[in-house]
């Protein structure tokens, strides 16, 4: 793509330049551009290193009319201080040398570039070799050209991040984990040397490197130690290590001294510290937070690896003993029957452990041996006391073996015994009698209490058949409360279904493993995250179970959301940041072309007057305001749009399932209640406002590029109209334009009277056939059509005519009503007014003339006043209320629950009639949110003796859901759509 270069220097062109060039090229293309603009030699863009400031990574260089790729570029400390605190440097008059690829350039001005939190992230440097280049007369033109840059760099510093964080957690599990950990970590830091290692004695003093790498270069110093100081850290956070210089044995020959060490603390899920990951260089790093703060990124899940492969260790070992040792080790229950056997059981008489488990002990060592020497033993065992016999048996080929016996009572997590532990040693070859002396606690049930993880045996009817302790310890269910229960018991209701949906599957693909990720309920309602593993076996004569193993991941889940959470919203406001409003509009627009077109708007908007709060206060009055703004957005919006803050001071607003109208209708809404708002910064007041753009779209029929500029567009439009309006971007010609009504228009048509009233009726829900009142519409006659209030009373408010109109439609409808008092017997009319004239005392005065001049009953009239007026006002519409109150004028405060959806002001204010927003109504029977909440409003209005209307009742489903609330009254064009008064009777 190519950018025509601007005539003169402009800053407006630049930035409309600037938002055109593609994100794939933006940089080279933006280097290029500057380059050429300013009439220099070269430009680069560049930012600086994570671990060392002067390190300077070149995002960009353009170099004697020729794009510079891969060029070595560097600046001096003194130079990077300066840029680093916020300071341009200017070396024009007084040549100081830098250095491009080769080329000499004597003249410079570098100036730093800021992210929305006025951080510094990168710089742009402009170099000659002659001193041509004015700073002074370009400055605003170069500030203007910083916007976008700073943008594309934070975005690009976001991304790199989040890939990186990814990347950590989709290393491969295991021994190599540790290694790839390392190796990304001096990737992306670009740090000397990475390392992970694990703490084992109580006094902190050695880290046992696990894994190690040079410039990701793994290293051999698996049996290194690494000396750190023995004070152990009293809080769950990063934490640096503190190291004189220490020699590095890289090898038997060769040492390498590290000048600094910076680490943070792994931790246990019981809190106590496991290990240490950090880095090491050779020279002094001066951005120590920096690295903290990315290796902390990176500890949570290196934590989990050290303690799993700790606690697998562990396993191995008691398994190792268990299946290693040629003793016969078995668990007995109390019907004397085998639980389970190890594998010497199978070399010792060729019997399977399925065929051995589940058995009676009698059947394997004989009824006579059972009655007489076994069970007496075992029974010595139920209750407390260990025993030891000794017994003859047979062995594989029918050869008779002297065993001695050992028993040992089990214990499960409630101390109570449940079976025995029988261990069994060959004696044939050794004299009868000689006892050999056994471990004091059976190696099988150690194994049972010490394995972290819960196993469950489940049936065909997806009924539990048994569980191990380690269930009872971390569910808190007695084993015999689970056993012949339903396995989905333990999960959440919504995922019941799906869990008899997996176990199924399993016993339908019974020589796989399968694996899944499901909520589990603990026995006080704490719900848990667990990863099962599910494998099918056969037992009991071939009858399949499943054997379930689960793992406690809800840490991991947590990170996981976290992580998520961080990387998809804006840390100042909580709003969705730049990458998530991509990802919000691809999942809008890119659609199959035979999918159902479905309007939506997107609202670009701009803050006025902002520099002036960040300039006057400081930068944490402008990030208080920019907090206080997206609270504002958030009141504003519907329930289900998304804002987004994706710049500075610019945010953006997606309405789903809207079209242009109503999105013109929240954004004047946005817009006023920005500019009713007052920011007090000690002590001083300040006020800002709002340039919004707005545009429709539809998946089929725009790019997501083409979209973002034309509300951009419009967002500049508006500025340059004035500020503090809605510019909508129309792409049908038909649709009014703004630029199709000036100010001149506008007076015209009030001087020529050419606004109408229409009239709406609003009928009892119970009785359909009798208008109760009408409520009063505004149009505008404009290029031989007419044009509804949303479309052009923005520009009334950007041109202050919005009283004057409010004053014209009182006039024009009292003097109608006084007119008509025969046929409006018993009929209420309803007028809106705008925010501007409630919170006006002349207008309050104006309306009294008027009803003592037409001779007006004012329980005739009621004026609508809506939510979002009342909540920015709310002193001033309760103070216009009381005294029209004095006249026997009504209230209705309309379009209520869309917005602020405050519910204090149906009983704060004295209205009579609770209008429901439209919004809420309209897709009333698809939505079972919207009708929650209408219900809820409902309810609430009759609880303070309040009447309800519901507006926008466009079917018979939506009227019959509305019969079933309650509401009161109904409206709609379905009902009876808005008519001229002259032919209203």
């Amino acid at each position: 793509m190519s950018v025509n270069m601007p005539a003169k220097i402009d800053d407006n062109q630049i930035v409309q330049d600037f938002c055109k060039m593609p994100r794939e090229e933006f940089f080279v293309q933006a280097s290029s551009y500057l380059a050429k603009c300013f009439d220099v030699e070269c430009v680069v863009i560049a930012t600086f290193g994570i671990v060392y400031k002067q390190h300077v990574n070149v995002q960009a260089a353009f170099s004697n009319q020729k794009q510079l790729y891969d060029a070595n570029y560097c600046i001096d400390n003194n130079t990077v201080n300066d840029l680093l605190t916020g300071n341009s440097v200017e070396r024009l008059t007084e040549p100081s040398l830098i250095t491009v690829n080769g080329q000499q350039f004597n003249h410079h001005f570098i100036m730093p570039i800021l992210n929305a939190r006025h951080k510094v992230i990168g710089h742009l440097a402009f170099m000659n070799s002659k001193a041509k280049f004015s700073y002074a007369a370009q400055r605003t033109a170069i500030n203007a050209a910083t916007f976008r840059l700073a943008n594309e760099l934070e975005r690009g510093q976001q991304a790199t991040k989040i890939d990186m964080l990814n990347l950590g957690l989709s290393l491969p599990k295991g021994e190599l984990y540790f290694s790839e950990l390392v190796k990304l970590m001096t990737r992306y830091l670009n740090v000397d040397y990475a390392f992970i290692g694990s703490v084992a004695d109580p006094d902190f003093v050695n880290v046992n490197i696990k894994a190690m790498t040079e410039r990701e270069c793994e290293l051999s110093l698996n049996q290194y130690c690494l000396p750190i100081s023995n004070v152990p850290p009293t809080v769950r956070q990063p934490y640096v290590l503190q190291m004189q210089p220490t020699e590095l044995p890289l090898s038997a020959k060769q040492s390498q001294i590290v000048s600094c060490v910076i680490g943070i603390y792994l931790f246990g899920k019981n809190n106590q510290v496991i290990g240490v990951l950090g880095v090491m260089t050779k020279t002094e790093v001066d951005r120590i937070q920096s690295v903290k703060s990315l290796l902390d990124s990176f500890s949570l899940s290196a934590s989990r690896e050290l303690e799993n492969q700790t606690t697998q260790r562990q396993l191995d070992y008691y398994t190792s003993i268990l299946e290693g040792t040629s003793d016969l080790l078995s668990f007995i229950d109390k019907n004397y029957n085998f639980c389970a056997v190890n594998d010497a059981y199978k070399n010792k008489f060729g019997l399977p452990k399925e065929h051995v488990i589940q058995r009676p002990v009698a059947l394997l060592h004989g009824e006579k041996n059972f009655e007489t020497i076994i069970k007496p033993s075992l029974d010595k065992a139920f209750a407390g006391i260990i025993d030891s016999v000794e017994f003859v048996s047979h062995d594989l080929q029918g050869k008779e073996m002297v065993l001695h016996a050992k028993h040992h009572p089990y214990y499960d997590q409630q101390g109570e015994i449940v079976g025995a532990v029988m261990s069994c040693r060959d004696m044939t070859d050794m004299e009868k009698g000689t006892v050999i002396q056994q471990p004091n606690e059976s190696w099988l049930q150690v194994l049972y209490d010490q394995t972290p993880s819960m196993f469950f045996t489940v049936d065909q009817s997806f009924n539990i058949n048994s569980a191990n302790a380690f269930v009872t310890k971390k569910l808190g269910y007695k084993t015999q409360d689970l056993v012949n229960s339903k396995l989905h018991q333990l999960y959440c209701e919504d995922d019941k279904e799906l869990v008899d949906h997996f176990l199924s599957v399993c016993f339908s693909q019974s020589s796989e493993l399968h694996e899944w990720e499901i909520r589990v309920i603990t026995q006080d309602g704490n719900v848990i995250w667990v990863k099962q593993s599910a494998q099918v076996v056969e037992i009991d004569n071939g009858q399949p179970r499943i054997l379930l193993a689960s793992e406690d991941i809800t840490e991991k889940h947590q990170y996981s959301l976290e992580l998520s959470y961080q990387a998809s919203h804006d840390s100042l406001t909580g709003l969705v940041n730049r990458v998530e409003f991509e990802r919000s509009m691809h999942k809008l627009i890119d659609l199959p072309e035979n999918h159902e077109p479905t309007e939506h708007v997107l609202c670009y908007l701009d803050l006025d007057f902002f520099k002036i709060v960040n300039d006057e206060c400081g930068h944490p009055a402008g990030d208080e305001l920019l907090k206080n703004i997206a609270a504002l957005l958030k009141l504003g919006v519907r329930r289900n749009d998304v804002i987004c803050r994706i710049g500075g001071d610019e945010f953006t607003v997606i309405m789903t399932n809207c079209n242009l109208e109503k999105g013109v209708e929240i954004a004047q809404k946005i817009c006023d209640a920005i500019a009713a708002y007052s920011f007090v910064w000690k002590g001083v007041e300040y006020k800002v406002g709002a340039s919004i753009g707005i545009t429709k779209f539809t998946h089929n029929t725009q790019t997501y590029k083409e979209i973002l500029t034309a509300a951009d567009d419009a967002c500049y439009c508006a500025k340059k109209a004035g500020r503090n309006t809605v510019y909508r971007y129309d792409c049908d010609s038909h649709m009014l334009n703004e630029k199709d009504i000036e100010l001149s228009a506008l007076r015209e048509s009030i001087n020529e009277e050419r606004f109408e009233l229409y009239a709406q009726p609003v009928f009892k829900i119970a009785d359909r056939t009798r208008v109760v009142s009408y409520e009063f519409l505004l149009r505008l006659r404009h290029q031989g059509g007419l044009i509804t209030a949303s479309q052009f009373l923005h520009l009334a408010r950007r041109f202050d005519a919005l009283m004057t109109i409010d004053r014209w439609v009182v006039s024009r409808a009292f003097s109608w009503i006084a007119m008509n008092r025969q046929t409006l017997e018993g009929v209420r009319c309803n007028i809106n007014l705008s925010t501007i004239s409630v919170s006006n005392g002349d207008f309050l005065q104006y309306v009294v003339a008027k009803l003592k001049q037409y001779d007006i009953d004012g329980a005739n009239i009621s004026f609508e006043i809506t939510e979002m007026s009342a909540h920015e006002n709310l002193q001033d519409v309760v103070n216009f209320m009381a005294e029209l109150a004095k006249y026997n004028t009504r209230f209705t405060l309309d379009n209520f629950g869309g917005d602020a959806s405050l519910l204090g002001h149906i009983k704060s204010l004295p209205v009579d009639v609770v209008k429901i927003d439209g919004t809420l109504v309209s897709c009333l029977a698809d939505q079972a949110v919207n009708k929650a909440t209408v219900r809820a409003i409902n309810e609430i209005a009759h609880v303070v003796d309040k009447s309800t209307v519901a507006t926008f009742v466009e079917d018979e489903e939506t009227l019959k859901c509305l019969q079933e609330i309650g509401v009161d009254y109904v409206q709609g064009d379905w009902l009876g759509a808005p008519q001229p008064l002259a032919l209203i009777h």
